[in-house]
């Protein structure tokens, strides 16, 4: 069974998020102003400098092009990182809508993503999960991501092959 394929309109106080999905999977969310764009969080994300953000920003001027033809011609970004890298940015815009306690949402079925998008393919199980990480405090996860290893380990540990019970 194929899953939805649309557009997710999520509003969360003044704030509205288009979330494109292709499949059952998140494909695309529209930013929420052109203060939200790849290169600033390509910076807090560590990924480039300030200073890659600028020379990315002058040649985006120079050309009046978006800020991905931009990344990629100033030498910031190679061009096969670019769907990688805007699956990141994807995927973190994503999360931040688990973020939310209260929110109102419309569908669109059938809506496509804006032309010349990438698509992310994100599994939305996935996306609450980080979210939910996000929200915990960072010993309590490293604590149960420690203690499904021991299980694992113990499981493994267990196991008896069939061969050596039939050999």
């Amino acid at each position: 069974a194929q899953g939805f394929s649309g557009a997710l309109e999520v509003t969360h106080e003044e704030t509205t998020r288009r979330v494109f999905w292709q499949n059952g999977r998140v494909a695309f969310l529209e930013p929420i102003s052109r203060s939200e764009n790849l290169g600033r969080f390509l910076v807090k994300a560590g990924r480039i400098t300030d200073a890659d953000y600028s020379t990315t920003l002058e040649a985006m001027m120079d050309s009046g092009g978006s800020m991905e033809e931009a990344l990629v011609a100033s030498g910031v970004l190679a061009a096969n990182d670019l769907p990688a890298v805007i699956g990141d940015v994807v995927r973190d815009r994503a999360i931040t809508l688990f973020e939310w306690s209260e929110s109102m949402y419309q569908t669109t079925p059938g809506a496509a993503p804006p032309p010349g998008s990438v698509n992310a393919a994100l599994d939305p199980v996935v996306l609450a999960f980080h979210a939910l990480c996000r929200r915990l405090p960072d010993d309590w996860v490293a604590a149960k991501v420690a203690s499904i290893r021991t299980k694992r380990v113990a499981q493994t540990e267990a196991f008896v092959p069939l061969s050596s019970k039939l050999g």
